[in-house]
């Protein structure tokens, strides 16, 4: 089973963001410039279901992450521990983290600064790129 799956149950079931999800058109060639730059990622997601930007942003996201193989996405229901621990102020926020160090790339909060969501990992993906050797 993909990571991304339990993305989609979670926004169709648990968001009620179906919708959202299935009109959702990602911009295909920002994905491929990020999953070039930066081809493996983890992303946890902090959200609520009672939430309305989570419900929007969460289920553009899942759209997104569908095309980004080398990403794992894990889920964090929305908490004062959760808050606590990963150092959340707002929800929903996407932190993503490299796979090797487990230090932190960059973040989304509320949603994306840039005006989408790929455009803000790209720049995430930019700032810290693969260090790939071929």
């Amino acid at each position: 089973m993909r990571e991304y799956t339990k993305l989609v149950v979670y926004v169709r079931q648990e968001l009620e963001a179906g919708r959202e999800y299935d009109d959702y058109r990602p911009r295909l060639d920002t994905i491929r410039q990020v999953a070039s730059t930066l081809p493996e990622a983890r992303m946890t997601v902090v959200a609520a279901s009672d939430n309305a930007d989570c419900q929007r942003e969460v289920a553009r996201l899942t759209r997104i992450v569908e095309h980004l193989n080398g990403w794992t996405v894990s889920l964090v229901e929305d908490g004062p521990s959760a808050r606590r621990k990963l150092a959340v102020s707002q929800i929903p926020t996407f932190i993503v983290e490299s796979v090797e160090t487990g230090r932190e790339l960059g973040r989304i909060v509320r949603g994306p600064t840039s005006g989408s969501l790929e455009t803000d990992l790209l720049t995430i993906a930019e700032e810290h790129p693969s260090r790939v050797i071929v």
